[in-house]
């Protein structure tokens, strides 16, 4: 008989898209190839579980298939003498990259199963992009019956490095390390973002924790080579360690006059 796809990813025939999405990435976790414990066959069944599933059109063909005249049962499901067919399905999977590979673009070579797969990641890839690779996915049939082949969906994880992060929103956030003195009376400076110094003012009076925002100066857009998003530039001040006695004695006269 057909595969219950609901019973694969432990979830009720009432449950909701996210309840759906929840149970797939927490047994996608589970049973990764590359995890220990992992397995394979099981990965396969839950991802194709999840391509039915997860979309809500492939959702409802499955809980409502035609039915042929064959004994009743599913000709989308069941070949002629009665053998399962198995449904043409999606694979999904997760490549983490560090920053400068989704700035700069690269190739990834990963293995899906038991096939070797190179992708193109392009230009400006951001963190929670989707790109989609033909024909890379479960042979089977679709829902008319025909042969067919899915795709192989790649989530990106853009992973930062200890000075360039990104937000939500794709803006490249970095830190910048002002003395007090600048942070006082304000600066004009540069600042190394990848291939590129990008000159900025410091405006008088920043305070620790203060930022700027850069318009078109941070990140690459996707699969563009000169168009950039916004930079923002967050200020740590640098208090001094040691002064001279007369340093002090000019502070307090300084003091004085605030």
């Amino acid at each position: 008989m057909s595969k219950n796809y609901y019973q694969i990813l432990g979830v009720n025939k009432s449950a909701s898209q996210d309840d759906i999405k929840k149970a797939y990435r927490t047994l996608s976790k589970k049973y990764h190839p590359d995890r220990n414990g992992g397995d394979d066959s099981k990965f396969k069944e839950i991802n194709e579980a999840y391509s039915i599933l997860g979309d809500e059109q492939k959702r409802k063909e499955y809980d409502n298939p035609p039915r042929s005249f064959f004994d009743g049962f599913d000709p989308f499901s069941f070949g002629h003498f009665g053998n399962f067919r198995q449904m043409a399905s999606d694979i999904q999977t997760l490549i983490e990259i560090p920053i400068e590979d989704a700035y700069f673009g690269c190739k990834k070579h990963i293995r899906v199963g038991m096939k070797a797969i190179n992708i193109d990641i392009p230009k400006g890839t951001k963190n929670g992009q989707i790109l989609r690779v033909p024909n890379m996915g479960v042979k089977g049939y679709d829902v008319y019956g025909k042969e067919a082949v899915g795709d192989l969906i790649v989530k990106i994880q853009v992973n930062p490095n200890d000075k360039m992060w990104l937000n939500t929103d794709g803006t490249l956030e970095t830190m910048y390390t002002v003395d007090w003195i600048d942070a006082i009376l304000g600066n004009e400076t540069t600042i190394n973002i990848f291939d590129r110094v990008v000159k900025f003012k410091i405006p008088k009076y920043t305070q620790n924790g203060g930022y700027t925002i850069i318009s078109k100066n941070g990140f690459r857009q996707f699969k563009k080579d000169n168009e950039f998003g916004n930079l923002k530039i967050n200020f740590i001040v640098k208090m001094p360690s040691k002064l001279s006695d007369k340093q002090i004695e000019l502070l307090h006269q300084i003091k004085k006059t605030v």
